[in-house]
């Protein structure tokens, strides 16, 4: 096998199982939404929900270790890296050369919505470090913050759909002469 395979399939296999353990350690206890649950009644993180600083003050008000959102959220740091690493595979591997454009839409909307979940991260980690104190703005911006994250992610999506269907419907040209192409 040519170098060249070999180290992409290193690179998919670190992509694979880095985003499978990421997701693991940010879903299950110690360190994720399963442990935050046992802290606040049950409502777990707010990175992946719709919240504003009524539901924040809440949630934070009937939480009994607030050490449990900074370990989750800095477990969560390991998954943005992991799961940017695993859509950027994607993108390569689904995307060619010919449909350079979308390949670099693809590539931005990667890069756009891992910095967007990282400063959602901080901001959130700020929110409940400073608990009792509680800016309403902070957790609003935060709040726009994770719905722009998901727009990214499905606009990431939709490139993915284009880019298989461009390629199903224009094979590249390998050099051997078809009338059909």
């Amino acid at each position: 096998m040519p170098v060249y395979k070999n180290k992409r399939y290193v690179m998919w296999v670190i992509a694979i199982v880095g985003f499978i353990a990421a997701l693991y350690l940010t879903e299950y206890p110690p360190y994720g939404k399963a442990s935050v649950k046992l802290h606040n009644d049950g409502y777990g993180t707010f990175d992946m929900t719709n919240y504003d600083g009524k539901i924040v003050e809440s949630v934070l008000k009937n939480t009994d270790d607030m050490q449990v959102y900074y370990k989750y959220y800095i477990c969560d740091f390991i998954f943005i890296a992991m799961f940017a690493f695993f859509q950027y595979m994607v993108t390569t591997a689904i995307g060619k050369l010919r449909q350079e454009k979308i390949l670099r839409v693809g590539f931005v909307l990667i890069a756009v919505r891992a910095l967007l979940d990282a400063i959602e991260n901080v901001s959130l980690i700020i929110v409940t470090n400073n608990f009792p104190a509680l800016s309403y703005r902070l957790v609003n911006l935060s709040s726009i913050i994770t719905k722009f994250k998901f727009i990214c992610m499905g606009a990431w999506f939709v490139t993915i759909i284009v880019m298989m269907i461009v390629r199903k419907r224009k094979p590249i040209r390998t050099g051997l002469h078809n009338e059909n192409f």
